[in-house]
């Protein structure tokens, strides 16, 4: 048994879903019918209820998973499905669009869905090194995101009370075009050994807490491989306990100290205020091009600059 075990054990993998507030501080869009705490939010706030209703900034490309009722027709919860997801994504000339998804069942292990899709707009590199896409490839798909959106909502599938894991999940879903309130994101639960806003990777986490190799191809990634894995991790950590894949940090963090040697700091990216609430100055941002432009006109006035490039991390995972 690994040396990180303890009394913590669980059973049950909803444990390990993240909260509105940790969703919203890890850049997820969430769907309308879900709610932030006021101090996690910019947004307007109810008054009467100091709570904010969370307006994601998306366009009409964008679906949100619907509100599941709270009991079936026999009176009782829905069938919790837990289901692990993982996305290539490939570069067009409108940005990086889903180029294949793949989803895998928590308690069978067995991919479930798994699809090539078809570009909206002309492709201008396919990642290939990360994805594992190319022309080749490709040219077979014959589903849209439209397509695939279509297929994740039929009856059946995903509902709001089916539990998707991932890691960095925010990516993919974002490639996905979908919100969705339920998930469990491996980079969240495990710690990298720095402590938080570091990240893990999860070609790390499979090496140290799995003893296996994943990513070594040199034909890219496979979003199959991806997604078993973090089912895999989530096993693990329900075997273990809540503690198992953490490090402790009794230290202090960079920004605490910084501000204790009278020296200004900036941490830039999704869910600033949140994330890196010692800081001198947190910059919320939406896109990699937006945290850039934020280091540029902060980097002169600071002493340290903390940017987290989402879109980049999820290509160098």
């Amino acid at each position: 048994m690994p040396e990180q075990s303890n009394l913590a054990i669980v059973n049950d993998p909803s444990v390990f879903v993240l909260t509105p507030a940790q969703m919203s501080a890890n850049g997820y869009t969430l769907p309308s019918y879900v709610e932030l705490p006021a101090e996690t939010s910019t947004d307007s706030v109810d008054e009467a209820t100091n709570w904010v209703r969370l307006s994601p900034k998306r366009d009409e490309s964008w679906i949100e998973t619907p509100q599941a009722p709270l009991l079936d027709l026999n009176g009782k919860p829905p069938k919790q499905k837990v289901w692990a997801l993982d996305c290539e994504m490939i570069e067009t000339t409108r940005g990086k669009e889903l180029g294949r998804i793949s989803i895998v069942d928590f308690d069978s292990s067995c991919v479930i869905f798994d699809s090539l899709v078809k570009p909206t707009n002309p492709v201008t590199s396919y990642l290939t090194q990360y994805s594992g896409l190319s022309e080749e490839l490709l040219s077979k798909a014959t589903l849209t995101l439209s397509d695939i959106q279509q297929k994740l909502l039929a009856p059946g599938m995903i509902d709001s009370w089916t539990i998707l894991v991932g890691h960095s999940l925010e990516n993919d879903l974002g490639a996905l075009k979908l919100a969705h309130p339920r998930v469990i994101d491996t980079s969240v639960i495990y710690h990298h050994t720095k402590g938080p806003p570091a990240k893990p990777g999860l070609k790390w986490l499979a090496q140290k807490w799995l003893g296996k190799t994943i990513q070594a191809s040199e034909g890219g990634h496979d979003s199959r491989e991806d997604a078993t894995t973090c089912v895999e991790l989530l096993k693990k950590k329900i075997q273990y306990g809540v503690n198992f894949g953490r490090f402790d940090h009794d230290q202090e963090s960079i920004f605490e100290v910084m501000t204790r040697k009278d020296k200004k700091s900036v941490y830039i990216g999704a869910g600033a205020n949140v994330v890196a609430g010692k800081a001198t100055t947190r910059v919320d941002c939406d896109n990699d091009v937006e945290i850039m432009e934020a280091v540029i006109s902060n980097i002169a006035t600071h002493d340290v600059v903390f940017a987290r490039l989402q879109q980049l991390s999820y290509g160098l995972e």
